[in-house]
């Protein structure tokens, strides 16, 4: 008796799964699009600053202006290397408004995501 209850609920888990991860792929939208003729390094920095970065940097999100980052968009566009080392130094130690990403981050990921800083997103 107990052996078509619990085949029953791995049939029933099974399906929902299966229903949930299909309705999240067709509704999965990316925070903003990427723009064509992007590296992939440049893509995959993009991917950092979705993940690590959006809550406080992107524009786009609906919150109060004054309690969060400002936007990232073009801030190392024509940049010198003391730019871009400033802006290392800043994401992996951070300062009093901002965490630093020092143990969340790896050097690969710090570098993708400077390269698409470089762009104008």
């Amino acid at each position: 008796m107990k052996m078509p209850v619990v085949v029953s609920l791995i049939l029933v888990a099974a399906g929902w799964m299966t229903f949930s991860s299909a309705a999240g792929a067709q509704t999965k939208q990316q925070p903003f699009p990427a723009k064509p003729g992007l590296t992939a390094q440049q893509l995959h920095g993009r991917e950092v600053l979705v993940q690590h970065c959006s809550l406080c940097h992107l524009p786009q999100l609906p919150r109060p202006r004054d309690s969060y980052g400002p936007s990232l968009s073009g801030v190392l566009k024509d940049s010198t290397p003391a730019d871009e080392q400033a802006i290392r130094t800043m994401i992996l130690k951070g300062d009093a408004k901002m965490p630093g990403f020092q143990y969340a981050l790896k050097p690969a990921e710090v570098a993708d995501l400077i390269a698409f800083l470089k762009t104008t997103f």
